[in-house]
């Protein structure tokens, strides 16, 4: 197996995001999380931001499921933005990435703190994300650059800008 790159010299990713939905103990976990969080994040982050979904009643949130996992609070720092719901904490590396050793180290750190602050009852699920962008001068180029092909019928997709989601 030939050995992969740890960095690419021209690095594709816009954003890396780790999710961690889970179930609460108390109904009013974003209002305390923060204030659990932020001695330990305080060096490395700005005062807590409430979002403009914290002032959606909480009642209105649990009839609406689509909701449930919207972040009521930030905390964000040059590298990081941490958000914080009743139901999820989102941490979110903007460009330029920091490289998995680095993200994972506070992926770690963030959980530790979480596990600490004794709110979490269940976790529903965890996730990975990382939102991508190819540049190139055109279409066709990105769809080589990716040695891939798409038709749709007889429509070729990489003649078209069209969005792949996986």
């Amino acid at each position: 197996m030939k050995n992969l790159p740890i960095k690419l010299a021209r690095d594709p990713i816009l954003e890396a995001v780790f999710e961690l939905r889970f179930q609460p103990k108390v109904p009013s976990a974003s209002d305390l999380l923060p204030g659990l969080l932020y001695p330990t994040f305080r060096d490395r982050f700005k005062t807590p931001e409430r979002l403009p979904t914290a002032d959606i009643p909480r009642q209105f949130l649990a009839l609406n499921p689509e909701l449930a996992y919207q972040p009521r609070v930030r905390l964000t720092s040059d590298q990081y933005s941490i958000f914080i719901g009743d139901k999820s904490t989102i941490i979110s590396c903007p460009k330029p990435y920091v490289g998995w050793i680095d993200f994972r180290l506070f992926l770690l750190e963030v959980l530790a703190e979480l596990q600490k602050a004794d709110l979490i009852s269940a976790v529903d699920r965890l996730s990975i994300k990382y939102v991508n962008l190819i540049e190139s001068n055109n279409l066709k180029d990105q769809y080589n650059y990716l040695r891939m092909s798409a038709n749709l019928g007889s429509y070729d997709l990489t003649e078209h800008l069209t969005a792949i989601a996986s």
